[in-house]
Order: structure tokens, then sequence, then C-alpha cells
């Protein structure tokens, strides 16, 4: 992974062009295997010349997800939040 990350680097430093929508499997918060879209920006000096790079990363989410609320569900959470004084761990709710 590496190798690629350092690639696109220097190909955005020598074409002085951005990369957009790079598609890249990274390790998320938990250590997981996620996709990500990554845009990569060049920086320029006053003379333009290209001194290092920028960039954005989010989860790539390739269908919007609607969620619709569940009524009954958020009444159980509800219920749970009340006396458990804040939110229910997964544990708790598993157990």
């Amino acid at each position: 992974m590496a190798k690629k990350f350092r690639k696109d680097d220097e190909s955005v430093m020598k074409e002085k062009l951005p990369r957009l929508g790079l598609i890249e499997l990274l390790l998320n918060q938990q250590g997981m295997p996620a996709w990500y879209s990554s845009n990569k920006f060049p920086i320029f000096d006053k003379q333009r010349k290209a001194i290092g790079i920028m960039g954005s990363i989010q989860k790539y989410e390739k269908v919007p997800v609607n969620y619709s609320r569940d009524n009954e569900m958020e009444m159980v959470i509800e219920e749970l939040r009340v006396h458990n004084e804040g939110t229910p761990s997964i544990a708790m709710i598993a157990n």
C-alpha cells in the first residue's frame, strides 16, 4: 500500500495536477480494512513549484444508505437509556 501512496504523491508533485476520487483500501478506526475515497492536491510556492501535497479522505459510500426510523426500535432504545442512565453498550444489549 505504501508504494502506491508514494507513487500517487510523486505523480501529483511531478504533474502539478490533483488526483481526485482515488478509491483506496485503508484501515478504519477499529483496525479493519475499509474503502475510502481520497483526493490529493499539490501545494505550490510563489514560483509555482510544487512543494508538498494536501488531501482529503472520506469513507467510500458507493450507494447512499437511507435509514428509515423504526419507531418501535427507538422506543426500546429510549427505554434502555432511561434505565441505564445513558447510551447502552453493545455488550449490555447483547445480554
